[in-house]
């Protein structure tokens, strides 16, 4: 079974099912399980040293596209971590060179939807392409922890809990 699913909302491109995945579980404030779909999102859509862009089976990270930035948007807030990941990612790897952030040329118009569509997202990558200026270390270094809830471990218990939506 394939690891990725095309999503009719995305696009062409594969998404990764853990963008949904990680959404159910905040929904039903199963921290671990979101924790861990947050890990495998990291491992898929941010490049390490020396990977390249392939698409297909054998790729070894995922292109972030218009689409897939539609569906996070559609799908939680901006507060939530899933939105702010994916907002540092594409702030990041915007350089067309770096092959991570689908936005080539051709795919203007539809970055164009996008920021019809997500007027919240396209204000919050600018001022965060602003702050990335002034930062000195990347997101990267930080890893996946700055994404990850707490878990307070009132689970099944009824008490409230953090929550990203």
């Amino acid at each position: 079974m394939d690891k990725f699913i095309v999503d009719d909302r995305c696009g062409p491109l594969p998404i990764h099912p853990a963008i949904k995945a990680w959404v159910f579980g905040d929904k039903i404030g199963a921290t671990a399980f979101s924790n861990c779909c947050m890990e495998e999102l990291f491992e898929t859509y941010t490049p390490k040293s020396g990977w390249k862009k392939a698409v297909g089976p054998q790729q070894e990270y995922y292109i972030i596209t218009p689409a897939i930035i539609a569906l996070v948007c559609t799908l939680t807030h901006s507060k939530s971590n899933l939105y702010r990941y994916f907002l540092d990612n594409v702030a990041w790897y915007w350089d067309p060179e770096l092959e991570v952030v689908d936005n080539e040329v051709g795919t203007k118009p539809e970055w164009d939807e996008l920021w019809n569509q997500c007027p919240e997202f396209r204000n919050d990558l600018f001022f965060r392409f602003i702050s990335i200026r002034h930062e000195n270390m990347d997101f990267l270094r930080k890893g996946v922890e700055q994404y990850l809830d707490v878990d307070d471990g009132t689970s099944g218990l009824g008490q409230k809990r953090k929550r990203s939506i």
